[in-house]
């Protein structure tokens, strides 16, 4: 695939995280549910992302603070050295 053709599609991907993750109807974030631990789910989500500095590296921690928000569960952003590192998680 061409480099531009992987930007592109990793752009619209972002993208649409960002926008299903802003379609959240509440305004604040909830707290945490009581039966969150019963169901076993992570208190904590690890969105691998592109070295600080970059523009990948902004829209990642802009979808990972829109996820805390929309979600139960803290969302952090961890800046990797690129696809070669994130892409085998």
């Amino acid at each position: 695939m061409s480099k531009m053709l992987v930007k592109f599609l990793t752009g619209s991907v972002l993208a649409g995280l960002l926008l299903v993750a802003g379609c959240n109807s509440q305004t604040t974030a909830s707290a945490p549910s009581s039966n969150q631990a019963d169901q076993g789910l992570p208190k904590i989500l690890n969105l691998g992302n592109n070295p600080n500095g970059t523009i990948i590296n902004t829209m990642g921690t802009g979808i990972a603070t829109e996820l805390t928000k929309a979600l139960s569960i803290q969302v952090k952003a961890v800046a990797l050295n690129g696809p070669q590192e994130w892409l085998p998680m």
